[in-house]
């Protein structure tokens, strides 16, 4: 079956050629009621089976021959627990690596990185392709999942399941082990763990943002002073000062004078006015 005949027998709204990502990320929604789509980009080397994943997803179909250079994005609609509407996954199936530009990178969601287990390069190809994602996203930390494909050729297996494990323990991402060709609901649940992954991301990050927020605000009303009610009392000299400024400008000094003295004992004033009286 040839990619043209898929495309022709499926509904425009599930598969699309994909004609730029800038146009589709600001082109208002095609189905008014419904969310936010859940955009997710596939990336991977040639022959992995990149496409044979996306239209097993959306078709339940798997197909045997396809244009490797054609760019396409599926669509399909999900119902999960817990949410209020259907979830409208948009994924993206990359053409080739040449083609690999950042918008695409930033138009997404969330990832999937899928290598053959008959492919070692393939395998080795999963730590660059994750730099990527990582360098273009940054902060954003989207949910990442790596998928080793073709598990049933056995005897033709080049990569174990040990190494992928270990690998995107490494890289911080999820991992399944699948054949595109004998389960689809391996396919499904490879998907529907990646759209778990990007919730609870989500959520990890709107926690880390709320609890910023009220760190925040305890410091800043901590911080807060009411000017109103409370106003700045002006500083008080000391005693140190005053010692200073005798020490260093004794001329300053307050001299005593009679009144004071008299004013300050009047013992010593009555003495002296009788005896000026006596003479």
């Amino acid at each position: 079956m040839s990619s043209s005949s898929t495309s022709s027998s499926s509904s425009p709204r599930l598969m699309q050629r994909k004609p730029s990502v800038k146009k589709l990320a600001h082109a208002p929604h095609q189905m008014p009621g419904f969310g936010k789509p859940f955009r997710v980009v596939v990336l991977g080397q040639a022959a992995v089976g990149k496409t044979a994943l996306a239209v097993r997803f959306v078709t339940r179909r798997f197909i045997w021959d396809y244009d490797p250079t054609l760019e396409m994005i599926y669509r399909k609609h999900c119902f999960y627990h817990g949410e209020v509407s259907p979830i409208e996954f948009e994924i993206l199936d990359t053409a080739g690596q040449e083609e690999l530009t950042e918008d695409k990178l930033k138009w997404a969601d969330a990832f999937i990185i899928v290598y053959s287990i008959m492919d070692r390069c393939s395998f080795e190809e999963v730590p660059r392709l994750k730099f990527l994602i990582t360098h273009t996203k940054k902060s954003a930390d989207p949910a990442v999942l790596i998928i080793a494909n073709k598990n049933d050729m056995v005897y033709d297996r080049l990569v174990s399941t040990e190494e992928g494990t270990t690998l995107a323990r490494n890289l911080s991402c999820s991992f399944v082990e699948i054949s595109v060709k004998e389960s689809y609901d391996d396919v499904v649940h490879a998907f529907d763990k990646l759209y778990n992954e990007h919730k609870n991301h989500k959520r990890a990050l709107s926690d880390w943002i709320q609890s910023r927020r009220r760190s925040f605000r305890k410091r800043t009303s901590r911080e807060k002073f009411d000017l109103d009610a409370n106003p700045p009392k002006p500083r008080e000299r000391g005693a140190s000062y005053a010692n200073t400024a005798v020490m260093f400008y004794p001329n300053s000094a307050p001299r005593r004078t009679k009144s004071t003295s008299a004013s300050v004992d009047d013992g010593e004033g009555t003495d002296s006015t009788d005896e000026a009286d006596s003479l």
